[in-house]
């Protein structure tokens, strides 16, 4: 019974088996023997989805002449611009001011 499928070249055999319902049997059977549960085809119906218009989104301009940029504060930042941050001088000045 095991080589039937295998040695048959045509489907015939196969659609037999289909349709008098002994590959549906095997397969139980096999999904008893290893506790594995039957896998269900389900047709899931396919539902058009409306087509919503999408909103027109409009750009807004950041840029305003009249507002001015306030200066960073913080290690790294510089009062000057282009003006190099000192590391070295930063890390004498935190430990002075710890002791």
């Amino acid at each position: 019974m095991s080589e039937a499928f295998t040695l048959s070249k045509d489907s015939h055999i196969r659609e037999q088996a289909v349709e008098s319902g002994l590959l549906i049997r095997i397969l139980e059977r096999l999904g008893a023997i290893s506790g594995e549960k039957a896998r269900v085809f389900e047709e899931i119906p396919v539902v058009e989805e409306e087509k919503l218009d999408a909103p027109v989104l409009a750009k807004k301009d950041s840029y305003d002449p009249n507002v001015t940029q306030k200066a960073r504060k913080g290690v790294g930042y510089s009062a000057k611009q282009g003006e190099l941050f000192n590391v070295n001088q930063y890390l004498e000045n935190k430990k002075q001011r710890s002791e």
